[in-house]
């Protein structure tokens, strides 16, 4: 693949958790796709048609990556409108604004695995093959924008292609999520001498996949999936989510305990997670590489600098 980077990627939520590390692969994307990466704005606002198109008529993509999406599964709870909003209606602005830009590359969608809900044991590890069963309105906003991806490459002939991400963890992510709230408390004891890690219900075991791995899917994807497919995206492994906080426990350079927190502990939650990625490795060659205990490591580095500085508000757009 040619590096001249001559062609465009538009990223839409290039500011969230998920979209700064595909905008810090810039060498990887025009090294692997000839694309140079062109991060939609941050105060565009997705719900907005015209902005959406305006940005879609500006960069003239050859690819788009659409990540912009309330992400946190609690907000969606609280306000159902507005996750809508912004994943569904968002998601159809971005399909209307590429159908009116006449657009002939491929697009992208990154929705999550929290469409397939409770999974029975029985059905692990999750195949794209599973039905649906969304529990949350964000997880039903990401089944709804996979329907409308899929109407639009059936009826006005776009090249989409989907994605859904299991536990995506990484530098720079919300300290809303389990792995970077071990992390961030991690940091924040360090520096108070020890103390207790707050933590929810960690009887449960989920698939970790690090951003890294993540980002290399997309590209693998949009190189060579196929038109109109689903792909899992994940590590594969079922990680105890006990076994994970003692490992990022034993990092910790003073000793710290662990306390239940009632808030943090979800009343319906599914016991077991584990992905099947092996489609996706099948029409692309994809692997994920990087360990969990380097990721781990990595997030804990990471709060330690962030720790230091003021904190600030955290969008829930990814």
């Amino acid at each position: 693949m040619s590096q001249s980077a001559s062609r465009r990627c538009l990223v839409f939520g290039a500011h969230g958790f998920i979209g700064r590390h595909v905008m810090r692969a810039s060498a990887l994307f025009a090294r692997e796709l000839g694309t140079s990466l062109v991060g939609a704005p941050d105060e565009l606002d997705i719900r907005d048609p015209m902005a959406v198109r305006g940005c879609a008529i500006d960069c003239k993509p050859d690819y788009v990556i659409h990540l912009a999406a309330s992400t946190f599964v609690p907000d969606s709870i609280a306000d159902p409108g507005t996750t809508y909003q912004i994943n569904f209606t968002g998601t159809l602005n971005v399909l209307a604004a590429l159908v009116d830009v006449n657009f002939t590359g491929r697009l992208l969608f990154a929705s999550s695995a929290e469409v397939y809900g409770i999974v029975p044991e029985s059905d692990l590890p999750i195949r794209e093959s599973q039905a649906l069963a969304p529990r949350t309105p964000y997880a039903v906003s990401k089944a709804a924008g996979e329907l409308l991806c899929l109407q639009h490459t059936l009826t006005r002939g776009l090249d989409i292609l989907v994605v859904r991400p299991f536990n995506v963890i990484g530098s720079g992510q919300s300290s809303n999520f389990a792995v970077s709230s071990f992390a961030r408390q991690i940091a924040e004891l360090e520096a108070a001498g020890g103390g207790e890690l707050a933590v929810g219900n960690v009887a449960v075991t989920r698939d970790f996949i690090d951003a890294s791995d993540t980002i290399d899917a997309f590209i693998a994807v949009l190189r060579h999936g196929k038109r109109g497919e689903i792909y899992n995206v994940c590590s594969g492994k079922e990680t105890d989510l006990r076994d994970l906080l003692n490992e990022m426990r034993s990092f910790a350079r003073v000793a710290i305990g662990v306390r239940i927190d009632p808030k943090r502990v979800r009343a319906v939650e599914q016991r077991r997670v584990v992905g099947d990625y092996r489609k996706l490795a099948k029409h692309t060659q994809w692997q994920p590489t990087v360990s969990l205990t380097s990721s781990l490591a990595s997030i804990i580095s990471d709060w330690r600098v962030r720790s230091r500085i003021p904190a600030t508000p955290t969008s829930s757009r990814s």
